[in-house]
């Protein structure tokens, strides 16, 4: 019997390759832990990346899945947020599985920047922002930043699924970002180690996560006893 759930989600965005591979080198989970993973939550837009598209960050569509959901705002560009909220399928399975798993700690997995956003990315500040904090900053050495420190987002996974599905934890993990000197219209290299980095950008954030379950766990039992 798990008495805490986790969802880690990778691949929302197509060119960030490498988020996708942390996800399929998790850890088995601390006991006392249930831990669903989606690995590949854009599976059309890695294939266009793939096929040569080394920019494509939407969907199949262009669509920004980390915009999709509510509370929405019409974007346009490269952010852009679809007609209307929930309108892409990718966004509509991201909620059935949020809506199966029913998770207490959401983890978004995403590259292109080094540290650890905490939410609301569309500004505010949610309940257990505090804890949300502590715990980032326990779990390891890494930079925890606001949700609008690269400005403010609408529509946002993690912001939907702590004002609507009852998540209590999220973060985003933003765990790759580029060396000096990395021209800005290489995109591959922006968002994706070099291939002699990437076991060790990958075995970085794997320890991370199950550091910050362990530190979750932890703070549970103590909040129980």
């Amino acid at each position: 019997m798990h008495g805490v759930r986790a969802l880690v989600v990778c691949g929302q965005h197509g060119r960030e390759l490498i988020t996708t591979e942390v996800c399929n080198a998790l850890e088995r989970p601390p006991e006392g832990l249930g831990l669903w993973v989606v690995p590949l939550a854009n599976p059309r837009g890695r294939a266009k990346v793939l096929e040569g598209d080394a920019c494509w960050r939407g969907n199949e569509r262009g669509v920004d899945l980390n915009r999709n959901f509510e509370p929405w705002e019409p974007l346009r560009g490269e952010e852009y947020s679809g007609g209307r909220p929930f309108s892409e399928i990718e966004t509509q399975e991201m909620v059935a599985i949020l809506e199966y798993v029913k998770p207490h700690i959401l983890i978004n997995v995403h590259s292109g920047a080094r540290g650890v956003v905490v939410p609301f990315d569309g500004g505010g500040i949610p309940p257990l922002y505090g804890q949300m904090v502590y715990l980032a900053r326990k779990a390891g050495t890494v930079p925890v930043l606001s949700g609008t420190v690269f400005g403010r987002a609408a529509g946002t996974l993690v912001d939907y699924a702590l004002q609507r599905q009852g998540v209590q934890l999220a973060y985003t993990l933003e765990i790759y970002g580029p060396s000096v000197g990395v021209a800005r219209e290489d995109c591959h290299a922006q968002f994706n180690p070099p291939e002699e980095e990437k076991a060790q950008v990958t075995l970085h954030w794997t320890r991370y996560i199950s550091q910050l379950f362990s530190e979750i766990l932890q703070l549970v039992d103590h909040e129980q006893d």
